[in-house]
């Protein structure tokens, strides 16, 4: 549930203006053996959050249970579909600067490559290259804190947890989600199972 909550917080927070990127790197899930299962899910789930904020698909799915990896490996970025905006013509026809323009417009805290990027995908009528440029447009503008985990319930290789999420998008006031997560141990390693 933190995956689809987390996961639909960065999907829905797509469309909107720019705001503020997280700025660590997912890490690996902890071992179990050195650090307490409270720890471990702390730990994943922070990790979750850091992977989800970049829109890292891998580093999500390495963090989810066997039953729902490739489910989370293999959900598409919400990218604009350059064959609604035009044909490949039109597109071809039309300005990158101004292209890019926008797009830096609607996504001030985009980098300038990834902008750059997705002009070009644009105009190239290339869907997986807007795809691509438009992951790092939408981590660039992604940022997600995660406010608190509590009431951390182990039984055996399976585990609950209650979990606050605030996300902020562009100038919009930061939101607080609150879910329960649902987590497995797979091979000494707490992950996220959430449905």
């Amino acid at each position: 549930m933190l995956r689809t909550m987390v996961a639909g917080l960065a999907i829905a927070s797509v469309g909107l203006v720019g705001c503020s990127k997280q700025s660590e790197e997912p890490a690996a899930a902890p071992e179990s053996s050195s650090v307490s299962d409270e720890q471990q899910i702390r730990d994943v789930t922070d990790q979750m959050l850091l992977a989800t904020a970049s829109y890292d698909r891998s580093a999500m799915a390495a963090l989810t249970c066997s039953k729902n990896r490739e489910e989370v490996a293999s959900k598409p970025t919400k990218a604009p579909q350059v064959a609604e905006i035009g044909t490949p013509a039109e597109n071809a026809a039309l300005d990158r600067a101004t292209v890019a323009a926008k797009f830096q417009r609607d996504y001030p805290k985009a980098s300038e490559t990834a902008v750059n990027a997705a002009a070009d995908a644009l105009l190239a009528s290339d869907q997986a290259a807007m795809d691509k440029a438009f992951q790092q447009i939408y981590a660039d503008s992604t940022t997600m804190t995660l406010e608190q985990i509590e009431n951390i319930a182990v039984d055996g290789d399976t585990a609950t947890a209650d979990v606050t999420v605030v996300n902020q998008v562009g100038d919009d006031a930061p939101k607080t989600f609150s879910n329960k997560a649902t987590y497995v141990r797979e091979d000494g390693k707490w992950l996220d199972c959430s449905d």
